[in-house]
């Protein structure tokens, strides 16, 4: 049932019928500040929020979702997911047709997961964890969050050049301590 949840019973009753108004009102204050709130937390995520609809349009998006694609919001809602986000595999490359964390959780209506590009207008790629969530309360779509890594991924590049860096430092010193044992032996 579609209803205004900011519809208000006024009334000057003392009775029977002015409590149940009284408590009409009351439920709808409360629906509305439990509103108020949940559409805060959304709002002020760091992770980019998009819900699809069940044909995969863009419904809404939060702030970090428009940062990280590069689209304002009313460039993109109503779109459908793949013209407002290029997503790529982890790689950069293209997914093979239907592997998308988008396209496989629309496909089969469960939650699907992965690393993926995340490529906005201006060419520049970023790494994301896409968590792909159908609704199940509502008439299909999906719940899609966006989690940069793009500082795990800096880390972890500086990470593999220091184990590098170590490797080699490792196989000089190896053969400096054979060197000197040889040189000891030969005495």
């Amino acid at each position: 049932a579609q209803g205004d949840a900011m519809m208000r019973i006024r009334h000057d009753r003392k009775d029977e019928f002015g409590r149940l108004a009284d408590g009409f009102n009351t439920m709808a204050d409360q629906l509305a500040s439990a509103r108020a709130h949940i559409e805060d937390i959304v709002e002020t995520a760091a992770e980019g929020i998009a819900v699809l609809d069940g044909d995969g349009r863009i419904a809404s998006v939060n702030p970090a979702a428009t940062t990280m694609i590069g689209r304002r919001a009313d460039k993109i809602v109503g779109l459908q997911w793949d013209a407002a986000l290029k997503l790529h595999d982890p790689r950069g490359g293209d997914f093979a047709g239907g592997t998308s964390p988008v396209e496989m959780a629309l496909a089969t209506g469960r939650q699907h997961q992965g690393e993926v590009r995340l490529t906005r207008p201006d060419g520049a790629q970023m790494p994301v964890i896409a968590s792909c969530s159908p609704l199940t309360r509502s008439e299909g779509g999906l719940v899609l969050t966006l989690n940069d890594i793009s500082e795990l991924r800096r880390a972890e590049g500086v990470v593999n050049e220091r184990a590098d860096q170590l490797a080699v430092l490792n196989r000089e010193l190896h053969e400096k301590s054979e060197t000197t044992t040889r040189l000891v032996r030969l005495g």
